[in-house]
């Protein structure tokens, strides 16, 4: 249904040896009839496809990194799934594209829109408009 622009991301707790390496996120709304058990299943599908290898180590590099931030007013907490994503509230780099979209959307049990929190945010770690996204598509 939409695609947002693409950020630059600085690393966010990532090791010593990968603090070079900037992120590029989006953020993507789409309409499904799968529930949330099975977009997860085909997301983790569609990274694997990409090349991704679960290290089992967080905040590592990787080919491809596809979350679900939110169902509409969908809430979940189950080992496999917890939505709203836990950490979507504190993360410039979700809100921002999401922003982009939909600012005044509401994440599930949230008083405050997608703008009011990224107002609240810090201004690091930094993410900007990638400058280079003409090159994401060769």
């Amino acid at each position: 249904m939409a695609l947002s622009p693409v950020y630059e991301t600085e690393p966010v707790g990532v090791a010593a040896r990968f603090a070079h390496a900037c992120f590029l996120n989006c953020v993507a709304i789409a309409e499904t009839t799968l529930s949330a058990a099975a977009l997860a299943h085909e997301a983790h599908a569609i990274e694997e496809r990409c090349g991704r290898t679960r290290s089992g180590n967080c905040n590592e590099p990787r080919t491809l990194d596809i979350d679900i931030v939110a169902m509409g007013d969908f809430v979940c907490e189950s080992p496999e799934l917890t939505l709203p994503h836990p950490r979507a509230r504190q993360r410039r780099f979700v809100l921002q594209p999401l922003v982009d979209l939909r600012p005044d959307y509401r994440l599930p049990g949230d008083d405050l829109t997608v703008s009011s929190l990224l107002c609240k945010l810090p201004l690091t770690p930094r993410v900007t408009p990638f400058s280079d996204a003409a090159n994401l598509e060769s």
